[in-house]
């Protein structure tokens, strides 16, 4: 598996265990957990493994319709996903002053860069992916608006979700990335 992330990523990943304690780092919800594990062993449902298993008779992206839908089309290449991600960086950007460059390793693996909100930032990665194969089930294109709200509602659920001793420890999380979700 690592050998097959490491061919298809630009740079060799040399610490595979900061990559894989992530989602545990970045959310406590169980489902987008185990999503990001099932985009760490390649076992998404895109449509290049649906037609290797048999179960669809192509191959190409639901979204763009025109390349072979791989894991790194599906949440990067994408001619419909990739602005999404740059109207992210830019959102960000413009609220909260925080510069952030998405590449293929973050949001795929996740965001290792140091700063103090790395794991805020992790978290929204994955919620964004959620969305985006959330949409590709449903068979809709995602829009930013709709990313803002799904953000914006699983900002809303963690927060009150979690216990109350917990509470501080999900506030400092979001603390610098509060004004996303407070307009």
């Amino acid at each position: 598996m690592q050998r097959k992330w490491n061919k298809q990523l630009l740079s060799p990943v040399e610490d595979w265990s900061t990559y894989y304690s992530i989602p545990f780092l970045c959310t406590s919800a169980s489902k987008l957990r185990s999503f990001q594990y099932r985009i760490f062993h390649r076992t998404i449902g895109t449509n290049v493994l649906l037609m290797k298993m048999g179960i669809k008779d192509h191959d190409d992206c639901f979204f763009c319709d025109s390349k072979p839908e791989t894991i790194e089309h599906l949440f990067w290449y994408c001619d419909r996903i990739f602005p999404l991600w740059n109207a992210l960086a830019h959102w960000i950007r413009s609220v909260t002053e925080i510069e952030i460059e998405f590449s293929l390793e973050s949001v795929l693996l996740g965001y290792t860069n140091c700063m103090p909100c790395k794991n805020a930032i992790n978290c929204i990665i994955l919620v964004v992916k959620f969305f985006i194969y959330k949409c590709k089930m449903e068979g809709r294109n995602p829009d930013f608006a709709g990313i803002q709200s799904y953000l914006k509602f699983n900002y809303n659920i963690e927060k009150f979700a979690c216990d109350f001793a917990l509470q501080d420890k999900i506030l400092s999380k979001w603390k610098l990335m509060k004004k996303l979700f407070c307009q």
